[in-house]
């Protein structure tokens, strides 16, 4: 299982500042802190601020889509068959957000058909931060 392809639920905002909730901007915290532990990452404070607003991950690619696994995981994004739970996702977001735009979103994303667990996670990951049109 890649680390990369959890990130890929975590992302929600390019063009548009990300606003999460207090409660789901301290689980994000916690639990990105929590996978860069589990993977060996070393984060500092310039990364978290850039994620926050922007999704960017690393220039590896690999540690992307495990960070994205792990992440998603945290989320219950990921169902034990290595699929995006949309449901989940947008549960997860929905407090505080435009929860048509969202719905909408999640299923544009969830594109995961033929191809491992890593690139779901990650391609799902990448998807969502770059095309939401709405602020998270």
């Amino acid at each position: 299982m890649s680390f990369f392809s959890s990130l890929t639920l975590l992302g929600l905002a390019y063009l548009c500042l990300a606003e999460f909730t207090d409660e789901q901007q301290e689980h994000l915290n916690q639990n990105v802190e929590k996978c860069a532990d589990k993977l060996g990452i070393e984060l500092n404070s310039d990364f978290m601020e850039q994620w926050k607003y922007t999704g960017n991950l690393f220039p590896d690619e690999e540690k992307s889509k495990m960070f994205a696994i792990c992440l998603l995981y945290t989320i219950a994004a990921l169902d034990a068959d290595e699929t995006i739970n949309t449901q989940n996702v947008i549960d997860f977001y929905a407090d505080g957000h435009d929860v048509q735009a969202l719905t909408e979103l999640v299923q544009e994303c969830n594109i995961s058909e033929g191809i491992n667990i890593e690139d779901t996670a990650y391609n799902f990951y990448k998807c969502f931060w770059t095309r939401k049109t709405f602020q998270l």
